[in-house]
């Protein structure tokens, strides 16, 4: 009878196995084919740009930019997402503030160590573009991701070294490109007063855990919250963007 039982948790335990190796071999593969909405090149160049300007120009530069490529419906700087319902805020009252830098939502973000606040341009579960900025030097890690990313020192400065190997550091100065490949660990310590442009590409999901551990560290409940709520706002962007493209296609 015990081995019977033994017999069959094992059986149990190796097609577990094989449906998780199966939904993450596919998951991965769905990635790697899948058509992405902005361009590497466009946000490397776009970051190029703009490295050693004021930080008061970024977002609305930035926004300007984005919106007259054909990357599609981008995150207005001052939207709380779906919160933008509940608070009764509508697009023509956005509009009257758009000229107001401190209208820009800006999420307090604990990453690693690392003290910051980022505004997200596009967040969906494959993909994200956002404006990183820290105030205060910090040091810390880069986390592993399953994702591809690439960040542009806009200005300030980053050095990182890898956790497993030499001593040996990298450093970038504005209008540098830092990238950090899928499950790749760095150590990173960055200067007061920097910017990032950073895109990335992969299960930005799986990052979401990553960043509620930080709130959560710091007892900040609210930031969580608008994060799914731009989410969910990028996400029914993109769904009426795709439908309106499929209606002028088919009809």
């Amino acid at each position: 009878l015990r081995f019977s039982v033994m017999a069959f948790r094992l059986k149990f335990y190796i097609q577990f196995a094989l449906i998780v190796s199966v939904i993450l071999s596919s998951l991965h593969y769905y990635l790697k084919v899948k058509d992405y909405r902005f361009s590497p090149r466009f946000i490397r160049s776009m970051g190029e740009k703009y490295a050693g300007r004021s930080p008061s120009v970024y977002v609305k530069s930035i926004m300007t930019d984005l919106s007259a490529s054909t990357a599609g419906p981008i995150i207005p700087p001052e939207s709380w997402g779906v919160l933008d319902i509940l608070k009764g805020r509508t697009a023509v009252h956005r509009q009257k503030k758009l000229s107001n830098e401190k209208s820009t939502v800006w999420l307090s973000v604990n990453l690693g160590g690392i003290q910051g606040r980022i505004h997200f341009f596009h967040l969906s579960w494959s993909e994200y573009l956002a404006l990183v900025g820290v105030p205060m030097k910090s040091i810390g890690s880069s986390s592993l991701h399953w994702m591809n990313q690439s960040c542009t020192v806009l200005s300030g400065s980053l050095q990182r070294h890898r956790t497993e190997e030499s001593f040996e550091h990298e450093h970038f100065e504005p209008g540098k490109h830092v990238r950090f490949g899928v499950f790749e660990n760095y150590i990173v310590e960055i200067s007061e007063d920097t910017w990032l442009l950073c895109y990335g590409r992969g299960l930005t999901m799986a990052s979401f855990l990553y960043c509620f551990l930080g709130w959560i560290s710091q007892a900040d409940f609210f930031s969580p919250i608008l994060m799914l709520s731009i989410a969910l706002y990028s996400l029914l962007i993109d769904i009426a963007n795709y439908s309106l493209q499929f209606y002028h296609r088919f009809f």
